[in-house]
């Protein structure tokens, strides 16, 4: 009998005109993930969705090894915050303690949703990511910290963020394509203080133009 997913709740940014992006969760087994839509009033096109690895090894576009941990989130709570929708998912998989927050973004040029995310580890990992499954045929403008996506309803960006509180010498986030998945990576310096956290921080942004 095939799994049932659940929808539990949605974090959206829409501009005045009613477009933007919205952020749906649902419950798959004992986990949740989420699908990112580009919306237009009653119109929405699905982009793409999250997707649980684990600890399987994958390569980039380049052929290297990018073997890492990936998030895996057993709770979920939304509630309103100053008059924003905010989620917050946890969860532990492993060594491992996952956690993310899933917010609009406060700038107001931009109609986006923030994803912060940590992994709390007890046993050193090379990185980790956040991986999303693509469900558009579409050709992806491709940087180190950018991908831009074309849809029936406009552009959709998944945009690498910096994190002030970085130390000096953290690797650089990337955001990396391979074989229809979206890859948000981190690589983890190697540290004898454990345990340790990781962070990373991305957003999803509507473009118009």
């Amino acid at each position: 009998m095939p799994s049932v997913v659940k929808k539990i709740a949605a974090v959206q940014s829409l501009n005045p005109q009613g477009v933007g992006v919205r952020v749906e969760f649902a419950q798959l087994a004992d986990r949740y993930c989420h699908k990112i839509y580009v919306v237009d009033g009653e119109q929405s096109v699905l982009v793409m969705e999250s997707e649980d690895l684990g600890s399987e090894d994958l390569e980039s576009e380049h052929g290297d090894s990018v073997g890492s941990a990936c998030p895996a989130y057993q709770d979920l709570n939304v509630q309103e915050i100053a008059d924003r929708p905010v989620a917050a998912l946890v969860g532990m998989s492993g060594d491992c303690h996952w956690s993310l927050i899933v917010e609009p973004t406060t700038e107001p040029e931009q109609t986006g949703i923030l994803f912060d995310a940590a992994c709390r580890m007890k046993a050193a990992v090379g990185s980790v990511r956040s991986v999303y499954k693509m469900a558009l045929d579409a050709e992806l403008g491709k940087s180190e910290t950018t991908h831009e996506i074309d849809t029936p309803l406009g552009k959709l960006a998944l945009v690498a963020q910096q994190i002030k509180e970085d130390a000096e010498g953290t690797p650089p986030l990337e955001v990396a394509y391979h074989e229809r998945k979206l890859l948000v990576r981190r690589e983890v310096v190697p540290s004898a203080r454990l345990p340790a956290t990781v962070r990373w921080r991305y957003r999803v942004e509507f473009r118009s133009d």
